[in-house]
């Protein structure tokens, strides 16, 4: 009989809070959604993105300035940052005029090389993060100046 003692029962995992029964599935799903919904009209339907560039939602121009000011930010030159644009699906007229906005590359060039004295090590690093050959030999003429 010990064996048997459960059977009939529902498991607890199936009774819900304090043994009352779950809700029913469909209870939550009873009312149809409205028709056509409410953001997107069957007009929209053949051109989603017009209706998203109308509305303001899709600007490339913008985007390509919010990222491009993102990678200056973390130390990346124009010609990486338009290649980086480039990449993530951006045109390049676009992503150049992005990138001519930003700070000058020879400032940002500067804050990179930081306190590194080593040219070779300055000019590496530059190359690598898409500073242009004239900010890398503009760097090193700094370092060379201040001595």
């Amino acid at each position: 009989m010990a064996g048997r003692a459960g059977l009939g029962r529902r498991p607890l995992w199936a009774r819900g809070r304090h043994g009352a029964r779950p809700a029913a599935p469909q209870a939550h799903s009873r009312r149809a959604p409205a028709r056509g919904g409410t953001w997107c009209r069957r007009a929209n339907a053949a051109d989603p993105g017009g209706f998203l560039e109308r509305a303001g939602l899709l600007d490339d121009e913008r985007l390509a300035r919010a990222r491009a000011e993102s990678l200056a930010e973390r130390g990346w030159g124009n010609e990486a940052i338009v290649a980086r644009l480039g990449s993530e699906g951006l045109d390049e007229d676009v992503a150049r005029a992005a990138a001519a906005e930003l700070a000058p590359e020879g400032d940002r060039a500067g804050r990179l090389a930081g306190t590194e004295t080593d040219p070779r090590r300055i000019a590496s690093l530059l190359s690598r993060r898409g500073f242009g050959e004239d900010v890398v030999e503009a760097a090193l003429a700094r370092l060379d100046a201040d001595g």
